[in-house]
Parts: structure tokens; C-alpha cells; sequence
């Protein structure tokens, strides 16, 4: 009675584990037609208007260099990496916390921040999106004049909002070349 109990409740463990691998695999797919794949990175977004790719970022930039998105692929646990995201470790960083929302990003549960950072002449206003998994986390940053913020905020969300993490791929080299494509 006991061994059928065990052989039972083992049966049932591997299932939900197996299932549960299931749930959090994700099949290759194409990259939209709307985004653009960062050179060097598994992250694809549909910039704003106007903006340029730019591999040096890696990223996109504002034709008049005022705006950027910025990509980024950090080894190590998501968890780990939002943990950092506090209002004292943006602090460290020389910047003040705003706000900070949990959003869904291609699936992925992500945090949202808005902070701002003073800078010789003027203030940056910042996004920073992170989002990943337990062994590897994706940060985007948008950053613009706090002057300009209102004429760029909602684009700049969009744009991080729109990211797609293509975690399966193996990133493509990075290309120069690329660059204003």
C-alpha cells in the first residue's frame, strides 16, 4: 500500500515537473515585422519613429542624439538584478527613483522604473525595464532631456514595452556596419 502511495505521488511529481518545463519553454519565433533586432543581443523592439539603430549604443538613437534606448544581456538571475533597482541603488548611481510598476513584457513579468539624473547642465529622464529569467536578465534604458520628457515619454515606454526577448537564439555578432539601418 505504501509503495503504490510513493509510486504514485512520484508520477504525479514528474508530471507537474514535466509539464511545468513545458509551460516555460519557448519556441524560437520570427521577429516581427514592426521590430528590429539589436546587433549583439537577443532583443528586438519596435523603436520610435525617426530613431536609428546604432550597434555602438547597442541600441537606437534620436536623429539629434538627444534620445536613446539602450540593450543589455546580463548573466545572473533577474531576481538578483531587480533587487539592485531600489531607490537606494539608484541612489548609488547618482539618479532618484520616481516610479516603479510591474508591467508584462513579451509574457515576461518585468518591472518598469522612471527615475531622473542630474547631469552638468541639465537633468536625464530614464526608463529602465528588466525582465529575464532565472539566469539571465534584460535591462533596457530610454534616456532624454527631462526638459523633453513630455514630447518623448510615451513613445520611449512604448518602444520598451514593444521588446521581445528571443532567448532561445543565439545572438548574431555584432555588426558596425549596421549601424543607421
Amino acid at each position: 500500500m505504501n509503495t503504490r502511495r510513493f509510486a504514485r505521488g512520484t508520477a504525479a511529481c514528474a508530471l507537474l515537473l514535466t509539464l511545468s518545463a513545458c509551460a516555460t519553454a519557448r519556441p524560437p519565433r520570427p521577429i516581427p515585422e514592426t521590430h528590429t533586432l539589436v546587433p549583439g543581443s537577443r532583443v528586438s523592439l519596435a523603436a520610435p519613429a525617426g530613431f536609428i539603430l546604432d550597434a555602438a549604443l547597442p541600441g537606437f538613437g534620436s536623429p539629434d542624439g538627444q534620445t536613446a534606448i539602450f540593450v543589455n544581456e546580463l548573466p545572473g538571475s533577474v531576481y538578483a538584478t531587480m533587487r539592485s533597482f531600489s531607490g537606494e541603488g539608484f541612489q548609488k548611481g547618482g539618479m532618484l527613483l520616481r516610479t516603479q510598476e510591474r508591467v508584462t513584457v513579451d509574457g515576461w513579468p518585468a518591472r518598469l522604473y522612471r527615475a531622473s539624473q542630474p547631469v552638468r547642465d541639465a537633468d536625464l529622464g530614464r526608463f529602465v525595464l528588466v525582465f529575464g529569467d532565472s539566469s539571465r536578465s534584460v535591462v533596457l534604458t530610454a534616456v532624454t532631456p527631462e526638459a523633453t520628457w513630455a514630447d518623448h515619454a510615451a513613445a520611449l515606454r512604448a518602444a520598451l514595452l514593444s521588446a521581445r526577448w528571443h532567448r532561445e537564439g543565439t545572438p548574431p555578432p555584432s555588426d558596425p556596419s549596421a549601424a543607421g539601418s
